[in-house]
């Protein structure tokens, strides 16, 4: 049976870096100098030049392979300017290796916890490359996380990642691969045979010859059904994972000639915490909290007719409200009066009174909605309710609301390595409201 997956999971990864700048391939674009290099540069980019190119037309999965937009990372590879997306595809691929003989709920199981990136890195000559790059965890790796990639430090603060690390092009042709231990890359592989067909399964097909080794490879597939809403919520219904071919790779402790093993042999370190960094939950967390300058309410009642029946009815109106955020504090007030009137014969004039019997106001209420902050209203004192100059052609009601406003967030993710973060706003809400009859 297939299960739906909800691809923003994938937001939750932390996302290491690898790839060779002796390999990157400028596409035809427009040149990236001068502008800034983000989220918003990279998206208009993608559509605006990107999928005009051959580059992205050669890859065969083109419509049904996307980054996600709204999990971008702003780093630097290499000393280039980069952003690293999770890759959502319609067809999930990995390369596992044949050692220790996996057997199929091992393979199952190590396809499941890989992880897949996108990466867009503004080259020395302006030119923007892309490479996706896939992280595959070998077997006793994946059992001493407990089958949790959530965190791939050790109790230094550095990568702890052992496994592949596999980088591709845009249509999914192998650039470089990568054997890594604890974080540092002790061999490089290459593809040294054609493919070989049929459904071999992984097995410990690994033989050595002098320092180098030579491992079958498979590739698992897991076939999904690409779901997309827009630029916003994505979705995939994804069937089994299962073996396609396999092929035999050369790990050696040396780069290939012509630098393809890339990165130049050093550990590959995932981008160090900024504590300076403002992330874009923080961005929204800000706007959403300002709160609009307060000022008395006045709500005037529809003209009623005099007599003997009373005038009742109710309202809502806003003691306080949101800048930008959309959200509000709202309190409910209750009202009867009598309106009568008499005939003065000094002003010569008919004078208009009204008993203000009953008026009160309650103690507010949070209406607002945001997946991701908490708000909390919680009343200081009780509503405090009078009627002030009653019987008379002035009379009026009024209401002091008080109480207090808490915004909190809670940013579990922050992707490179920094720890989880509370943010947190409290506004005091102090406001009033005449009502006048009418």
């Amino acid at each position: 049976m297939k299960t739906l997956l909800k691809l923003f999971v994938f937001a939750s990864a932390i996302i290491l870096i690898a790839i060779s700048c002796k390999k990157m391939l400028s596409n035809e674009d427009q040149p990236a100098s001068g502008k800034t290099f983000n989220t918003a540069f990279v998206k208009n980019w993608y559509y605006g030049t990107f999928i005009k190119t051959a580059e992205w037309s050669a890859a065969a999965e083109k419509d049904k392979q996307l980054p996600d937009w709204k999990n971008g990372v702003i780093t630097t590879i290499d000393k280039l300017d980069a952003v690293v997306y999770p890759f959502i595809k319609g067809k999930h691929t990995f390369s596992l290796p044949g050692a220790n003989a996996l057997t199929d709920p091992q393979g199952k199981r190590i396809a499941a916890a890989s992880l897949s990136t996108i990466a867009f890195i503004k080259t020395a000559d302006n030119k923007i490359a892309v490479r996706e790059i896939d992280y595959i965890p070998d077997w006793q790796y994946l059992q001493r996380k407990q089958f949790d990639m959530g965190d791939m430090k050790g109790v230094n603060g550095k990568s702890d990642f052992s496994g592949m690390v596999i980088t591709k092009d845009w249509a999914g042709k192998i650039l470089s691969l990568h054997t890594q231990v604890e974080g540092k890359t002790v061999k490089y592989g290459r593809i040294v045979k054609e493919k070989k067909s049929g459904n071999t399964k992984n097995g410990d097909n690994t033989s050595s010859l002098g320092e180098c080794t030579y491992t079958t490879f498979c590739l698992w597939q897991q076939d999904c059904v690409l779901i997309i809403h827009g630029d916003g919520m994505i979705e995939n219904e994804c069937g089994a994972w299962y073996i396609v071919e396999c092929w035999e790779v050369e790990n050696c402790p040396d780069p290939p000639p012509g630098g393809g093993g890339g990165g130049g042999g050093g550990p590959i370190e995932p981008p160090a915490c900024d504590p300076n960094a403002v992330w874009p939950e923080e961005e929204q967390f800000n706007n959403y909290v300002v709160m609009q300058s307060a000022s008395e309410v006045s709500i005037n009642a529809n003209t009623s007719p005099d007599g003997q029946d009373p005038i009742t009815n109710s309202f809502v109106w806003n003691v306080a409200e949101a800048e930008y955020g959309g959200w509000t504090v709202k309190a409910n007030t209750n009202y009867s009066y009598f309106h009568d009137k008499y005939f003065d014969v000094n002003l010569n004039a008919f004078i208009h009174t009204y008993n203000l019997f009953v008026f009160a106001t309650g103690n507010g209420y949070f209406v607002g909605s945001n997946f991701t902050i908490t708000s909390t209203y919680t009343t200081t004192n009780p509503t405090v309710n009078q009627v002030i100059n009653n019987n008379t052609s002035n009379t009026q009601g009024k209401s002091h609301v008080t109480g207090t406003l808490n915004h909190v967030l809670n940013i579990q993710i922050r992707i490179p390595y920094c720890d989880p973060l509370t943010l947190s706003s409290v506004d005091q809400i102090d406001n009033s409201m005449v009502f006048n009859p009418r």
